[in-house]
């Protein structure tokens, strides 16, 4: 039989506890617009999430930061070595439409020859 998750919410019915059932229990903490500013399960890991003064984040739980121009249009996510994530740039037109993105891609060759070389036959 499986313990069901039990959850506690603050007034404006945000989650501000979880219990996971295994033994864990997680915490989150808002900021005064509801952003989320952390989740934190004890003896695991705690997550941050950084806003600038507009408020968009400018750092991920796994590290990626993201840049944003004075409209608060994304101008760059940067992947921090996750590697399943590429570095992007983004551009917007004059009213805010996305008009571009470049993706940084890596490429790995590996050539493997059997061939003998420099022998005669």
């Amino acid at each position: 039989m499986h313990k069901q998750n039990r959850r506690a919410t603050d007034a404006g019915g945000r989650e501000t506890a979880r219990n996971l059932g295994n033994g864990l229990t997680t915490t989150r903490s808002y900021l005064a617009d509801n952003q989320i500013q952390n989740i934190d399960t004890l003896t695991v890991e705690t997550l941050t999430y950084p806003y600038n003064t507009k408020g968009n984040m400018t750092t991920d739980d796994r590290g990626c930061g993201m840049t944003w121009d004075y409209d608060n249009m994304l101008q760059s996510f940067a992947g921090s070595g996750v590697p399943e994530i590429k570095n992007a740039t983004y551009e917007s037109d004059a009213i805010g439409r996305r008009v571009a993105k470049s993706i940084q891609i890596n490429h790995t060759r590996t050539i493997t020859s059997t061939d003998k070389i420099g022998t005669a036959d």
